[in-house]
């Protein structure tokens, strides 16, 4: 996913609501969501003034690490639970 501006805290993103900015970096931004049942981090990743090929590597390198992440499970690493690009 790719952003250019920051999420307002209650702004809807899919089924999720925001609640706050977690933490913001040259990459992107991580923020902490909710759907009502349960807490989560949602990490945006920001391709915002890369030349467009290098856009392209960025999101494929960043949605095959999710995809890898989300085959591993410990208890001693974050949960990846879903990938997409808007």
């Amino acid at each position: 996913m790719a952003t250019g501006d920051m999420l307002e805290a209650g702004a809807k993103f899919g089924d999720y609501t925001v609640v706050k900015l977690l933490g913001k970096g040259g990459m992107g931004e991580v923020y902490l969501i909710t759907d009502g049942n349960g807490m989560y981090a949602l990490k945006l990743m920001s391709t915002k003034g890369m030349e467009p090929d290098k856009a392209h590597e960025w999101r494929k390198r960043f949605a095959r690490e999710a995809d890898a992440a989300m085959r591993i499970q410990h208890r001693n690493l974050v949960t990846v639970y879903d990938v997409g690009e808007d």
